[in-house]
């Protein structure tokens, strides 16, 4: 009988330190959940970061302001390429060689500045290639043809995609003049690139590089 009691008396021992371990998970559980409702509670009431996107405005602004800057500061750490095309008036007349020249300038650690001079047979074009970062932000490309002046102007977006495209110009071999005409953009590839593609790939040539 004695035996009796100490075996029941060693099984509720076990079951009270059984159930307060049990008590003491479930708190601890219940302690946990708790905590993460509060952590979660804090994420949500926490003030969302939303960037606004930038107006046509506001990018043309800021531009303008990068194009000064490279103004200033003038070219620096360029190098320059040359290469040899061919040109003619008629396909069966004798082509004619013409220098194609392009530089990459490196003009800080945010600004890159690529221009060529590119020509043929009674024409010619300078264009000029802006970029921030390595991204194109504006192209401006004067020329001509005969008696004919032109200036382009390309404004881009972040992702290279022209805003705004701009032309005047010049006759009887004039400088373009007067007020510039907002040109029609291209919806369904806005893209610089798409726009430019020819000058962009003889540029590549010249420079044996991507643009």
């Amino acid at each position: 009988m004695q035996h009796f009691f100490k075996l029941l008396t060693s099984a509720l021992i076990i079951t009270s330190l059984l159930s307060c371990e049990n008590g003491a998970k479930q708190q601890d559980n219940s302690e946990k959940k708790e905590e993460k409702i509060k952590q979660q509670v804090a994420v949500d009431e926490k003030p969302q970061t939303i960037e606004r996107t930038q107006t046509a405005e506001e990018r043309i602004n800021d531009i303008r302001k990068w194009y000064a800057e490279i103004i200033n500061q003038g070219l620096s750490n360029c190098k320059t390429k040359t290469k040899t095309s061919y040109d003619s008036p008629m396909p069966d007349m004798e082509p004619f060689a013409f220098e194609q020249t392009a530089s990459s300038c490196n003009l800080s650690n945010d600004f890159q500045l690529i221009e060529a001079y590119l020509n043929g047979y009674e024409w010619g074009n300078k264009v000029h290639i802006y970029k921030k970062n390595g991204k194109i932000f504006f192209v401006f490309i004067e020329g001509g043809a005969e008696s004919w002046t032109f200036e382009k102007r390309y404004y881009c977006d972040k992702d290279e995609n022209v805003i705004r495209y701009l032309e005047r110009e010049g006759e009887n071999g004039d400088q373009p003049n007067g007020p510039q005409t907002t040109m029609k953009l291209n919806a369904d590839n806005p893209n610089i690139r798409a726009y430019l593609n020819s000058e962009f790939k003889e540029i590549a040539g010249i420079l044996k590089a991507e643009i």
